[in-house]
């Protein structure tokens, strides 16, 4: 598909980040999409900056909250609370 076989049915909207439209396939009036259109520096600032900035922001988040919890209580210890030790004897040979 290509970008001629679309028709511009209306603008959805205009934000930040680039603008919004619905279109439809120019053979096929019974399905729309929203079609997304961005620059490229613009999804070059998005992958370089926003993206890692939202991630570590999730992952600090994530170990603000779970990781005060650790270890997990709740749930059931499978390693025994007596590992017995083995001796090795020596035979005179």
């Amino acid at each position: 598909m290509k970008l001629a076989d679309l028709r511009i049915l209306a603008t959805l909207g205009v934000g930040g980040f680039g603008r919004v439209e619905l279109v439809q396939i120019a053979g096929d009036p019974t399905r729309s999409f929203a079609l997304k259109q961005m620059k490229k520096s613009q999804v070059l600032t998005y992958l370089l900056i926003y993206l890692p900035t939202y991630l570590f922001t999730y992952f600090l988040t994530y170990l603000i909250t779970y990781l005060p919890t650790y270890p997990p209580t709740h749930l059931p210890t499978y390693l025994p609370t007596y590992l017995p030790t083995y001796s090795i004897e020596h035979s005179p040979s």
